[in-house]
């Protein structure tokens, strides 16, 4: 079956120069997230720890294994492997363990994209899905069909975003596995459900899935032949239940980047609802382009200004220049220098310029998000960080933010102006990472509504060289990555990964620190009895003094 990186193109002088500067194959990388919200030990209990320890690191390997064993697994193959596989575990929230809507119904969102403009689509989303056993594998195949038949792409004909029973009849079509919606149920999202329903009353008229048998188990297996940790009867109710996205970004040897998501939304969220995961540029995003190897970021290219009649001259010409991309009216206008072009326009991608073609790198990034998806919505946050590496430059062309924007109280990490040396590190801290611009986007509501809150991953390729990068601005994220040595990480919370050693010695400092609080209680409690019981022996006292003859007879009692 072809792939966007195998699909026809055009043999272009910039094509061939792209290749030629591939010649050398990259070293894959991957990384994936598995949510990110309210993470701490008092909701995340140390089995619950290792059980995501253990899907994350065996989804990993057997995601790193397919690239390297298989030197023809794309970078859409790979990260569609990965997520299909988080889809099917319950401890995330994606396909199996997926949450409900109000009117107790499970609606799937799904999102492929790559980076190669050759790929006819580019990417492709898919929402309101409840009979596709693996929402991602179905984007990819409304992905990798526009590749295939670019005029119908299998009935789907150009159109990169479908949702509900018509895509659920091409996923039928096509040969995907279907199922009944009773195949995503599990007793935690139940629980869950039906707990947050006590808040409000359901506006919908769809019917909740009241017929869910109360012994109805799913049985799937990790890549390792293990069983997952599915519904257990034995739930407390207490335990952290992930909100966010699934996701995986991978980059292959040929330097191409995709990136891979899949969610079920928001718990109880109103049916119809779209969040960012099927969103374009707002959960996930991935392009590549070429750029000087020395100075990164594509820039506007004007002479130095020498006199205002200069300056304004140039001014003008760069507005012309913008207007008139062909330049048939450059004559027109007088040359401020002599034998000196005025303005020169940014060069594209696609642009054929015989100056600058040797000189040229390919640079690709890619990027996946998760957590309050409506914030991601609003500053369609990964785009948003995308266009700040390619296009910012130095001193920074954004203002900053309004006064009026900023929230009461923010992180004193915040930075309301983006990175002047940017690189997709120091962008997706900007935007994902503690004070940056999502959580910004709360203002006063941060920490009250979960507005805001979440994280990203991503992978940008530079001079040939993959790097991993990620920024969360809550509690914690689940992410594994494999670093450019081929040694495997994984990580909770911020700065490190958890090796075992010390989420031991964490979870033994909690339970310490439980102990010392269920003793201070204990304490205050005695303590409490004891005043009382001086109180009531006091006061019988006084009652008993009252009575007493005149003979001034102290009680025996008094204390």
């Amino acid at each position: 079956m072809p792939t966007p990186s195998h699909s026809l193109r055009d043999s272009s002088a910039s094509d061939l120069m792209a290749s030629e500067k591939q010649s050398k194959l990259v070293t894959p990388r991957i990384i994936l997230h598995g949510g990110a919200g309210n993470l701490t030990p008092t909701n995340l209990p140390p089995h619950l720890v290792q059980q995501h320890k253990h899907s994350l690191l065996s989804i990993l390997r057997s995601t790193n294994h397919l690239l390297q064993s298989k030197h023809d697994t794309t970078a859409v193959d790979a990260a569609c492997h990965a997520v299909s596989l988080l889809e099917l575990d319950p401890l995330f929230n994606s396909g199996v363990g997926a949450v409900f809507t109000q009117a107790g119904t499970i609606e799937l969102e799904a999102s492929v994209i790559v980076s190669d403009p050759r790929s006819v689509k580019r990417g492709a989303c898919v929402s309101h899905i409840k009979h596709v056993k693996s929402p991602v594998n179905l984007a990819r195949e409304l992905l990798l069909k526009g590749d295939e038949d670019p005029k119908h792409g299998g009935g789907a004909q150009s159109h990169v975003h479908l949702s509900g029973k018509p895509v659920e009849s091409l996923a039928q079509k096509w040969g995907l596995e279907m199922c009944d919606v009773e195949y995503f149920w599990t007793r935690k999202r139940w629980e869950e459900h039906r707990r947050g329903m006590k808040d409000f009353e359901s506006e919908s008229d769809a019917t909740p899935i009241e017929s869910f048998e109360e012994d109805h188990y799913v049985t799937s297996h990790r890549p390792d032949g293990t069983v997952w940790a599915s519904n257990d009867p034995t739930w407390d109710g207490k335990e952290y239940l992930p909100q966010g996205t699934v996701g995986c970004v991978v980059l292959d040897r040929e330097g191409n980047i995709a990136v891979a998501t899949s969610t079920g939304g928001v718990t109880n969220k109103l049916p119809g609802r779209v969040g960012d995961t099927p969103s374009f540029g707002c959960g996930f995003w991935a392009e590549e382009w070429l750029a000087e190897p020395e100075d990164t970021t594509l820039r506007l290219i004007a002479p130095p200004k020498t006199s205002p009649w200069e300056s304004m001259m140039d001014n003008v010409s760069r507005v012309v220049g913008e207007l008139d991309p062909f330049g048939f009216t450059e004559s027109c206008l007088p040359s401020t220098r002599p034998g000196q072009q005025p303005y020169k326009r940014l060069m594209h991608d696609e642009d054929d310029d015989p100056d600058h073609d040797k000189s040229l790198e390919k640079r690709a990034l890619g990027i996946s998000g998760t957590g309050n998806g409506d914030s991601f919505l609003k500053l369609c946050a990964a785009h948003t960080a995308s266009s700040l590496v390619r296009f910012a430059s130095s001193p920074s062309p954004f203002p900053p933010m309004h006064p009026s924007t900023l929230p009461i109280s923010s992180s004193p990490r915040s930075s309301t102006l983006p990175p002047t040396q940017p690189t997709l590190a120091s962008a997706l801290n900007w935007m994902a990472g503690p004070g940056g611009q999502l959580q910004q986007s709360a203002r006063d509501r941060w920490n009250r509504t979960g507005e805001g809150q979440g994280g990203m991953i991503g992978i940008e390729l530079v001079d040939g060289v993959g790097h991993v990068n990620y920024a969360f601005n809550c509690a914690g994220m689940f992410r594994a990555f494999v670093d450019n040595r081929g040694r495997e990480h994984w990580g909770v919370w911020e700065d490190h990964e958890v090796s075992d050693e010390e989420q031991r010695e964490g979870m033994e400092c909690f339970r310490l620190s439980r102990e010392v609080g269920r003793i201070k209680e204990e304490a205050l409690s005695c303590a409490g009895t004891e005043l009382r019981t001086r109180s009531e022996a006091g006061a019988e006292a006084e009652a008993e003094a009252a009575t007493a003859p005149e003979s001034g007879r102290i009680p025996s009692n008094l204390p």
